[in-house]
């Protein structure tokens, strides 16, 4: 019988794609001011101050409806992210479960959020039936929709990092890195960090900072010295 089978893998020795790696970057405090200068009046300020202040993938950020937002408890809820399906927009539920996550907000953010959604409601008090008030985005596009990210980040990204001085090679993403670093950075407990990037295990944060470690360790080595060696 006629299995299709061949004798050989014809696959065998073929050289495999070079995997790149891109450099990640996390910004300094002063860096993070400058950006924040630099992408002050932009309609997306608050967008990547979001990003900044809860290390949320931008396709969160960008699935996130204000039904997903409490104020008054200085929380949000990650639900869902946007991506693409057949390169139309779509919305799709966290591949893992610790990617669907309940997240404090910084103070600063929740009066950021405020305010945008204040301003978000004059305009679409402007567009009026034009605007897509039903799908309840936090951070849409101009009619409401979906917002597109990579316009944003050549519109308005781009030119505040060269403004601001940044490495050009700074992406959206690295707003994520750069809030991860400060978490370990500041002392914050490795599994907090990890729960609040929604990874799946704290091996994965550890392996993707694993950079912030050594200056921890000479933090932890001080804190035992004075605790116990005094």
């Amino acid at each position: 019988m006629d299995l299709d089978q061949l004798a050989r893998n014809p696959a065998k020795g073929a050289d495999l794609p070079k995997q790149e790696h891109r450099e990640m970057i996390a910004l300094t405090a002063d860096q993070v001011a400058a950006l924040r200068v630099a992408l002050a009046g932009s309609p997306h300020a608050a967008l990547f101050d979001f990003l900044l202040g809860t290390g949320c993938r931008p396709g969160e950020a960008l699935g996130l409806r204000w039904q997903d937002v409490d104020p008054d408890s200085g929380r949000v809820t990650i639900r869902r992210a946007l991506t693409k399906v057949d390169g139309k927009p779509a919305f799709k539920a966290p591949k893992t479960k610790g990617s669907r996550r309940s997240l404090p907000l910084p103070a600063s953010l929740v009066r950021t959020l405020r305010t945008h959604r204040k301003h978000q409601a004059e305009h679409a008090l402007k567009l009026g039936a034009s605007y897509d008030r039903a799908a309840d985005l936090v951070f849409p596009n101009e009619a409401g929709g979906p917002l597109n990210l990579r316009f944003v980040t050549r519109r308005y990204f781009k030119p505040a990092v060269r403004a601001a001085g940044l490495p050009p090679t700074l992406r959206v993403y690295d707003l994520r890195h750069t809030h991860a670093t400060a978490l370990l950075s500041q002392g914050v407990h490795v599994k907090v960090a990890a729960e609040r990037l929604g990874h799946a295990t704290t091996q994965l944060t550890l392996d993707t900072y694993s950079h912030v470690l050594p200056d921890m360790q000479d933090e932890a080595a001080l804190r035992i010295e004075e605790a116990l060696f005094q």
